[in-house]
């Protein structure tokens, strides 16, 4: 009996996994216990095993909660059904669409001199997309994690709508750790004057490996076969990642 055989008996036809299993599987599948199945020692290696978890769980539904909640306090199912009112829709004609979106705030948004539209991990560079606004040059980016303190990183620009922040190693367990949020801004004697709207930091890794998971991607792919080691090799080569370019070279 393999225990992705277990998981598929246990997720049903529907595939889909309740509160009270998907706990215990988190805490069975971990990212170390994946990762030893493919590139753990001769006992604990099974690369079959490893592809069958692998297209058995590829396709998650993952709800994120931040600012974060105690674990005692966490109760999916109460929160997603309260008064538990919830049916089980059999057709698509019992769907109904509400008139209004009740989740929308009613306060009219905040303008700021500048628009993010994406914050996004890369290694040791956090990138940031911008939609308008123009940059001081006394601009900083705030992070924020919970109820950790806040750090800072120094902004560079890159292009017209581009900027980066350099990550040393320690921002870059944090960042790896939990969930966070970024902000532009200017900080003087203290205070924080923000200069742009929030935005959830977007920190894709390597279920694996654990590692930035487009650099995995293209080293996969450079490995495949000489044409794609030439493809990934030409896009980098156009491109301003150094570092990326001597590991595929």
């Amino acid at each position: 009996m393999y225990l992705s055989s277990a998981v598929e008996w246990e997720l049903g036809e529907g595939r889909r996994a309740d509160p009270e299993l998907a706990t215990p599987l988190g805490l069975l599948i971990t990212l170390e216990f994946l990762k030893n199945l493919r590139e753990g020692k001769p006992g604990e290696r099974n690369e079959q095993e490893h592809m069958a978890l692998n297209e058995l769980l590829g396709n998650l539904e993952v709800l994120l909660c931040y600012p974060p909640v105690p674990t005692k306090q966490f109760s999916p199912k109460s929160w997603f059904d309260p008064e538990e009112t919830a049916v089980v829709l059999k057709d698509p004609n019992q769907l109904q669409t509400a008139n209004d979106n009740t989740d929308e705030s009613s306060a009219p948004p905040i303008n700021f001199p500048i628009s993010i539209t994406e914050g996004l991990v890369e290694e040791n560079w956090l990138k940031l997309k911008v939609g308008s606004g123009q940059i001081a040059n006394a601009v900083g980016c705030r992070i924020v994690q919970g109820d950790n303190r806040p750090f800072y990183l120094v902004v560079e620009t890159v292009g017209a709508d581009s900027l980066r922040c350099r990550l040393d190693e320690t921002n870059q367990k944090r960042l790896r750790a939990t969930p966070a949020l970024m902000q532009l801004g200017v900080k003087s004697a203290g205070n924080w004057t923000p200069h742009s709207n929030l935005v959830l930091v977007t920190n894709l890794q390597d279920i694996v490996t654990g590692r930035d998971v487009r650099r995995e991607r293209q080293i996969r792919e450079a490995c495949e076969s000489p044409q794609r080691f030439m493809d990934v090799l030409t896009v980098l080569c156009s491109g301003d990642d150094e570092e990326r370019l001597r590991i595929c070279a």
